[in-house]
């Protein structure tokens, strides 16, 4: 039956058993409706609501550049973290960053 639903009915559904903090609930807004851009368009950027930048922006950034995917990682991840600490009792959360990022953080003017 979940397999179903798409991601925000999920996230209703969830949200009425226990309620989801607004903050992650807008960063999954956000997310999908990047996932949505890009996932049903063969140009993104002709979408509707990007033509005017004839860029896929995301938080205002374009998510083809560094910076558009560092903004993209910092709210996926919370989000992320606070539903896997309802599901998995005792999540214990590691992320790092991407693997080698770090190289990348110093190379970025």
């Amino acid at each position: 039956m979940l397999d179903e639903l798409y991601l925000m009915k999920k996230a209703d559904l969830v949200h009425a058993i226990k309620p989801i903090p607004r903050d992650v609930r807008d960063h999954l807004n956000k997310l999908n409706a990047l996932r949505n851009a890009l996932a049903h368009s063969f140009f993104p950027e002709n979408r509707r609501e990007n033509r005017r930048t004839k860029k896929v922006l995301y938080a205002g950034v374009d998510i083809f550049t560094y910076e558009g995917i560092e903004r993209f990682e910092d709210d996926w991840h919370p989000a992320f973290t606070n539903l896997a600490r309802r599901v998995y009792v005792g999540w214990k959360d590691s992320w790092s960053g991407w693997a080698g990022s770090e190289a990348l953080d110093s190379a970025v003017p």
